[in-house]
C-alpha cells in the first residue's frame, strides 16, 4: 500500500552563528490555519510535527496551544482589526499618500487603542487573540441557542465595542461607521449560520476602511493596511 504525502509550505534556511562560525538550521515556515509566518530552530519545529502528527501542515504554537490543527478549528472565525489602525497608522500618522492637512495622532495613542481592543475583547470568553498576529480566534462552539452557550449578539455586541476603541469618528472625517459594522456583521452572520467565510481560502475576516468614507484618494494601498502587523508600528520621522 503506498503512503500518502503530506505536502508542506516550509522553507530551510543555513546560517552562521557569529560566535563560532558553526552552521544552524532553521524553519522558516507557514502556519496551515492562522498563516502566520514563523522562523524556528530545527529542535523546535520537530516538537510542533510531533504534537501534530494527525494533522497535514505546520501550525505554529498559538494554533497548537489552542487545539487548531484539529476538528475544533472548522468552529473557529478568525478576524482581525488591523485593516482600521493600520489606516489610521497611514492616514493620520504617517500621511502616506495624502495632503498634509490631516488629523494628528500620536504613535503612542495608536499603541494606546490596540491594547485597549485587546483588553475589550478578552472580556469576552468566546475570543481569544495573539498579539503578535494581531488576529481574534471567535469560537463559535461557544455561541448559539443552547443554555450553555452565549447568544450570537454577544459576538455582535464585542465587535462594537472593540471598535469603539479606535476613536475612528473622532479621527477620521467623513467615515460611515455603519458600512464598517455591516463588513464584520455579515461576514460573522454567515459563519455563525453557514460557518463558511467570506474571505474564502484566505480564511482571516479582514476588513479594510475602503468604501467606508473617510479619505480615498487614488493610489492609498488599503492592502498594506489589511497586511499590518506590530513590526510596522514604529516612530516616522
Amino acid at each position: 500500500m503506498s503512503e500518502a504525502v503530506a505536502v508542506r509550505d516550509i522553507e530551510v534556511s543555513v546560517e552562521e552563528t557569529p560566535e563560532n562560525n558553526e552552521l544552524s538550521t532553521e524553519y522558516t515556515f507557514l502556519c496551515n490555519f492562522c498563516q502566520r509566518r514563523l522562523k524556528t530552530s530545527i529542535t523546535y519545529g520537530g516538537i510542533y510535527e510531533r504534537l501534530v502528527r494527525k494533522s497535514s501542515g505546520f501550525y505554529c504554537p498559538n494554533c497548537i496551544r489552542n487545539g487548531f490543527y484539529t476538528k475544533k478549528r472548522n468552529d473557529i472565525l478568525q478576524m482581525t482589526f488591523r485593516g482600521i489602525f493600520g489606516y489610521i497608522y497611514y492616514r493620520c500618522y504617517v500621511s502616506e499618500g495624502f495632503s498634509k492637512e490631516k488629523t494628528s495622532v500620536f504613535l503612542a495613542e495608536i499603541q494606546d487603542a490596540i491594547d485597549a481592543h485587546a483588553r475589550t475583547g478578552l472580556l469576552n470568553p468566546a475570543f481569544s487573540y495573539d498579539p503578535e498576529t494581531y488576529i481574534w480566534f471567535v469560537d463559535f462552539s461557544k455561541i448559539g441557542v443552547n443554555k450553555n452557550q452565549m447568544g450570537i449578539q454577544d459576538v455582535y455586541k464585542t465587535v462594537v465595542n472593540i471598535l469603539v476603541c479606535f476613536n475612528i469618528a473622532q479621527v477620521i472625517s467623513n467615515v460611515q461607521m455603519h458600512k464598517l459594522y455591516d463588513k464584520y456583521n455579515e461576514a460573522i452572520n454567515l459563519f455563525y449560520t453557514q460557518r463558511k467565510r467570506t474571505e474564502g481560502r484566505r480564511r482571516l475576516l479582514v476588513p479594510s476602511m475602503q468604501g467606508c468614507g473617510g479619505t480615498n484618494e487614488t493610489g492609498f494601498d488599503y492592502e498594506k493596511t489589511r497586511n499590518f502587523l506590530p513590526r510596522d508600528l514604529r516612530i516616522h520621522s
